[in-house]
């Protein structure tokens, strides 16, 4: 019996238009293109492809990230915890034998100062539990007044922020996101966002480190 793995690397279980289908950024009716084929996230690592997803269920989180080419590198991961961001986790792991596939940690030019003015308000009003429904865009299962304080619980115990330094910016369709970290009084934190043309937030996470 041929392995699915196997089958999957030799393109033998669909057709050539089926993979290609999931391995290709979908266009988006304004003619940009969204870094997601079918059931993939579509990656640049250190110049190289790598495809990505990972999800949650009742009790479990799952990630599984792919480098593509000869020599193919995955890794996957599973926990027994609901909401574990692992995304972060696999890459980390792939870098330890391919270093090029590391995260840039290095600081950027903030070309936007006035972004990323509004998104040290967008933050303490977060913290504060001030978040209303049209600070977004979009929110997975809409927005209520128990989501601004789940922003909150995540947001006030790192305590007042100090500084945001920018470390990537990148279109993702008709919105950019930003990644930073976050200096706050009590930690620090790695934070993104992601903002429509109208500057409001369409994707959002903090983490401390």
């Amino acid at each position: 019996m041929v392995k699915w793995a196997d089958a999957a690397r030799a393109k033998a279980l669909l057709k050539p238009d089926s993979w290609a289908e999931m391995t290709t950024a979908v266009r988006l009716s304004s003619g940009k293109t969204y870094p997601y084929g079918f059931g993939w996230f579509i990656n640049e690592w250190g110049g190289k492809h790598v495809l990505e997803h990972g999800d949650f269920g009742s009790g479990f989180t799952a990630q599984l990230s792919r480098r593509l080419g000869d020599n193919e590198l995955a890794v996957a991961l599973l926990c027994n915890r609901v909401g574990i961001r692992l995304g972060r986790m696999a890459r980390d792991i792939m870098a330890i034998y391919e270093p090029e596939l590391a995260l840039n940690e290095k600081p950027i030019a903030d070309t936007g100062p006035g972004t990323t003015a509004l998104i040290r308000k967008f933050l303490a009003r977060a913290a504060a539990g001030k978040l209303v429904e049209s600070d977004f865009a979009f929110l997975p299962g809409g927005f209520s007044q128990k989501r601004a304080c789940d922003f909150a619980e995540l947001v006030a115990p790192l305590g007042d922020l100090k500084s945001l330094t920018l470390l990537e910016r990148r279109e993702l369709g008709d919105d950019v996101e930003r990644r930073y970290v976050g200096q706050f009084e009590k930690a620090t934190a790695n934070v993104r966002i992601q903002l429509t043309d109208d500057q409001k937030v369409s994707n959002f996470s903090i983490q401390p480190r």
